[in-house]
Parts: structure tokens; sequence; C-alpha cells
């Protein structure tokens, strides 16, 4: 057993549980949207802290899920603030979007090996919420540093902490944990405050 990631995890999931509710708060498509995408990292980590804390043999199931927050969440949360301020989106083009990434990530999980396929749609999804960060700086300074840090800790922990080995005491895998813990919460906070665009596409 792994416990120290089992406590990760579980802090993961809880934070997110909590982000996914402020996103909700929006009470529109996007905030709708937002919410399902970061729950997807709650799924990941709940069947994390089962793998880690409980029962090892789950691993390919965890595997799945984490795969999945990784293709079909991350991108679904970077569409959703994108909508917020940059293009509406109707949610029927979400559904459209979501079943695109649902062909993608089943593509890509069993028919071709595309390994990088994850870090550039997650760094796409990344950099359009940097994107709109810095758009509303001037307007909604607070809750635009929360969405600019969510991601750029999204990013630092993807591209530099990483899940394999350990700095110092530290597993990275629960560096990891933590650094997303505080990013999803950022996240969370900039989609329920941050204004949104009037007009629908």
């Amino acid at each position: 057993m792994q416990y120290s990631t089992a406590i990760s995890d579980f802090i993961l999931a809880t934070s997110t549980i909590y982000a996914s509710y402020l996103a909700f708060q929006r009470r529109d498509t996007e905030g709708y949207f937002g919410s399902m995408g970061l729950l997807t990292f709650v799924l990941a980590a709940i069947f994390g802290i089962v793998r880690f804390g409980i029962e090892p043999s789950i691993m390919p199931v965890h595997q799945f899920f984490s795969n999945f927050a990784a293709y079909v969440g991350v991108p679904i949360i970077g569409v959703s603030f994108i909508s917020i301020k940059i293009y509406r989106i109707n949610k029927f083009n979400y559904l459209y979007i979501a079943i695109a990434l649902l062909i993608l990530f089943n593509l890509f999980t069993y028919f071709i090996k595309f390994p990088v396929y994850a870090t550039l749609i997650g760094g796409l999804a990344n950099v359009g919420i940097l994107i709109v960060g810095i758009r509303s700086i001037s307007s909604e300074k607070i809750y635009a540093l929360c969405a600019i840090g969510g991601s750029a800790l999204t990013i630092i922990a993807g591209l530099f902490i990483g899940t394999d080995g350990a700095w110092f005491a530290l597993l990275r895998i629960d560096l990891f944990h933590y650094v997303l813990s505080i990013a999803n919460i950022l996240l969370g906070i900039s989609f329920k405050n941050l204004s949104g665009k009037q007009s629908i596409v």
C-alpha cells in the first residue's frame, strides 16, 4: 500500500468536489459543464484512494479514469472558460464538443498510441484559461488571477512535477495531487465569479 498517495488523492477529491460546487453556482451552461469537467478529477481521485489505500489490483480502472480526466475533463474546463469570456458556446455545441472529446479519448486510448495527446490538449485548454485570465485582469482582477493561477499550477503539475519518483521525502505523485488541489479550487473560484459574455453563437 502507498498510504501517503491515498491521502493526497483524498485531499484532491475533497478539494475538487468543492471546486465543482463553486463552478456549478454559476447556474449557466459554462458553470454546469465546467463543474462536470472538474468532477472527472474527483472520479480519478476516488479510484486512486482505493488503489493506493485498499486494493492495488484496481490500477487499470484508476488509470482509465485518470486518462479520462486528462483527455476529456481538462479540455471541457478550458472550453467552458473560453465560453465565459471569448466565444460563447451554446449547450448543443457543448454536447458536440463532448462527443468529439469522447471519440478522441477512445481513439487514442485503444487504437492509436499518441502519448503526447493529453499534454497537447491539456496545454491548449490551459493556455485558453490563461488568455481568459489575462483578458479579464483589468476588470476582475482577483478572479482573473485565480484563473491564471489555476491554469499555471495545472501546467506546472503536469509538465514539471509529474507522478514518477520523489523530491527528497515527498513522492512526486503526492505533490502533483496537492498542487492540483490548489489549482482546482482557484479555477472553481474563478468559474463562480467571472462575468460572462451575453451573445450566444
